[in-house]
């Protein structure tokens, strides 16, 4: 299996601008990080919505949107959870979100219970805004999981 590599973040002297670098930086690794953690060997996967497929054909579909383009909230605490994402496939995501959605609503209930998936209902509405420290940790906590991924 191949591994992809993240590219490092440069420096920007606009502090906005550099949260704004973080975060895509950090959805990016994020995004490798949850999609492969799934994978078996061969590097397939079983997506939330059902299907069978190699983990880079597929998306990191999450449960409960996020407020992530919503300016005025900042955010919400399922930025970064990582129960609140899965392997989805490209057409469950994109396509055919309800009934995806649904299958993917059974399988978080079956594999996380019922109160998390409601405790992730409650933290859909808890305004987060990260700070830069806490994007640039958890970049590299998540840069680091994946080297350690097998």
């Amino acid at each position: 299996m191949t591994k992809q590599k993240i590219q490092p973040l440069k420096k920007q002297e606009n502090p906005k601008f550099r949260i704004k670098t973080l975060k895509r930086k950090l959805w990016e690794t994020f995004s490798i990080y949850i999609r492969r953690r799934w994978a078996d060997s061969n590097g397939m996967v079983v997506t939330c919505d059902g299907q069978f497929m190699p983990w880079k054909s597929t998306h990191c579909g999450h449960l409960y949107t996020n407020t992530e383009r919503n300016q005025s909230l900042g955010g919400n605490e399922l930025w970064y959870y990582e129960h609140n994402f899965a392997p989805q496939s490209p057409s469950g995501n994109y396509f055919d979100t309800n009934d995806s959605g649904k299958r993917y609503m059974a399988w978080a209930i079956e594999k996380y219970g019922e109160a998390e998936v409601k405790k992730m209902l409650r933290m859909k509405h808890t305004v987060k805004k990260f700070t830069e420290a806490e994007l640039e940790n958890l970049l590299k906590y998540y840069q680091e999981a994946i080297k350690a991924l097998p």
